[in-house]
């Protein structure tokens, strides 16, 4: 997986680019207790691998939000990769792309600034 397509993963999960982030949300809700159970003390990346790696035995709670996240994370890359990399590619994942992202939005695509409002709900720009 390119490091584009993880990072936008990543947003789409809602981790940050901070190692002791969680994921953020329905995921979160619907994963706490398969959360503890298959991955205690995991967090950022090593939690996102633990997740899909034991999604087969989580909860049927559990595996729908995943699977809904990562429905909701290909959308967003398909309206926003392209944009992001041209723009912010050369950005490290984190604080400089968020960054980077909030100041070239304008010249973003139309399908990928609806993606980017949708996201953001009023708030700043996905972690990527």
């Amino acid at each position: 997986m390119t490091k584009l397509a993880f990072a936008v993963m990543a947003a789409m999960l809602g981790f940050s680019a901070a190692a002791s982030a969680q994921p953020a949300g329905s995921v979160r809700q619907a994963c706490a207790a398969d959360m503890q159970k298959f991955c205690p003390g995991k967090a950022g990346a090593e939690l996102h691998d633990c997740l899909i790696s034991n999604v087969s035995s989580m909860t049927q709670e559990c595996g729908t939000a995943i699977a809904n996240a990562r429905s909701a994370m290909k959308e967003f890359q398909q309206a926003c990769g392209p944009d992001i990399q041209q723009y912010c590619g050369s950005q490290a994942a984190g604080a400089q792309r968020r960054q980077c992202i909030t100041a070239n939005r304008a010249q973003f695509s139309q399908p990928c600034q609806s993606a980017l409002a949708a996201r953001r709900g009023g708030g700043t720009a996905p972690a990527q």
